[in-house]
């Protein structure tokens, strides 16, 4: 199964660059690397289901971290073009606050758990 999910990385990784890179450059080698490692996951949550059926995904966890990191993702790339060093700046710095607090609320337990621990 391995090679499988190793092939059709590669493919889409190799497809994408072909396409992306001549127009969009460095991000569009970004965005080639990021598609081929999100098929790798698909392709991957796919095999596993097939292997072991007992395996129970929480979907819908699963839908909202991809949505919410591909509009991340967007909004960074569509920054590009932005001439004004400041204003990519913030709006940068504001999205890597905005995905820390994410994380942080979503592991708010384990964080002060871990803090508490080591004090």
């Amino acid at each position: 199964w391995v090679i499988i999910v190793s092939l059709s990385q590669l493919v889409v990784n190799i497809v994408l660059n072909i396409v992306l890179i001549p127009r969009y450059g460095y991000m569009g080698a970004g965005v080639s690397f990021l598609m081929s490692q999100f098929v790798s996951t698909v392709v991957s949550l796919i095999l596993s289901r097939r292997c072991a059926q007992d395996i129970k995904f929480d979907w819908v966890k699963i839908y909202v971290i991809f949505f919410i990191f591909l509009l991340l993702g967007a909004i960074v790339f569509f920054l590009e073009p932005i001439e004004n060093i400041f204003w990519k700046i913030l709006v940068k710095l504001i999205l890597l606050a905005s995905v820390v607090l994410i994380v942080l609320l979503k592991y708010y337990k384990l964080v002060t758990k871990y803090i508490h621990k080591s004090l």
